[in-house]
């Protein structure tokens, strides 16, 4: 364990997009919601280098891990930790098998934001409330643009974790591996969100899941591939069969603060969020 490390429990609601850090190698920034400070409390983890973790340490979207963590010292937004990498341990997963609803057990008990609202305050202050979940009152657009494949300089930033932690070298020409391959699109919502007045934003998605979807479906045609994103991160989570909303956060760059990007979507049947207002005890 670090010196200065606590231990925290965390329902992981996020895993951005892999990312060629200059400074990390291949890594990836996780948030979700601290459990164990007695009010759910948002939390962001980085750097994580998650695809070289032994897969007894790799964790999914919606697990409950306990982790070691310490004040981030490069990043004064609140909160920014870094984990002991791979000092954590599953304690559950709360999965699609269980519902919505032992989720928004959890995640209903969040202030609700709009990105109107955290833009502002991000403005006014750099250490204004960096994550979020932002009910959307529509979407408009989900734009998808092609992506320039990666550097020779960022697959060999991708590499640098499995040099320096796995000592086994993949191969920067010829075959790449699929999951060192750029995504063929980048995706971009064009939203409003349920502030008075909102004129609307764009969000760029930094999801994870995202990429992996691309990574799974390399072979697909752009026509294809375009229809199943849209039909996956936009019209099945639309109003009003679902509750819709984005885990938003901001930029470690203080100059870029204002702007919020979509970290991932929260679905639930509009059904079970209004049985959690109408019985909240039960929630």
């Amino acid at each position: 364990m670090r010196i200065g490390a606590e231990r925290a429990e965390v329902l992981i609601t996020v895993k951005a997009a892999p990312q060629p850090s200059t400074k990390y190698g291949d890594t990836v920034c996780v948030a979700g919601i601290r459990l164990d400070r007695g009010r759910p409390e948002w939390i962001r983890l980085y750097p994580v280098d998650y695809r070289w973790l032994h897969t007894d340490k790799q964790f999914a979207k919606y697990d409950v891990l306990e982790v070691s963590i310490s004040k981030a010292s490069n990043d004064n937004r609140v909160e920014s930790y870094r984990p002991t990498r791979g000092e954590w341990d599953l304690v559950r997963n709360i999965s699609t098998d269980h519902g919505w609803r032992e989720r928004h057990e959890i995640i209903g008990q969040m202030p609700l934001n709009t990105t109107c609202e955290m833009s502002a305050a991000a403005r006014a202050d750099g250490k204004a409330p960096s994550l979020g979940l932002v009910p959307v009152q529509d979407i408009s657009n989900l734009k998808l643009e092609k992506q320039d494949p990666w550097t020779p300089e960022q697959l060999k930033r991708l590499n640098a974790r499995s040099l320096a932690e796995a000592n086994a070298l993949i191969p920067l020409e010829g075959n790449v591996p699929a999951q060192l391959l750029a995504p063929r699109f980048r995706a971009t919502y064009s939203y409003r969100c349920t502030a008075s007045g909102c004129d609307g934003h764009n969000g760029l998605m930094l999801d994870w899941e995202l990429n992996a979807m691309q990574w799974h479906n390399q072979r697909r045609s752009d026509a294809d591939l375009r229809a199943a994103i849209e039909n996956n991160f936009w019209r099945r989570m639309e109003p009003p069969a679902k509750w819709t909303a984005f885990y938003v956060g901001n930029m470690s760059d203080p100059r870029k603060r204002h702007s919020f990007s979509v970290l991932g979507t929260y679905y639930p049947p509009a059904a079970t969020v209004e049985q959690s207002k109408a019985n909240p005890g039960l929630f």
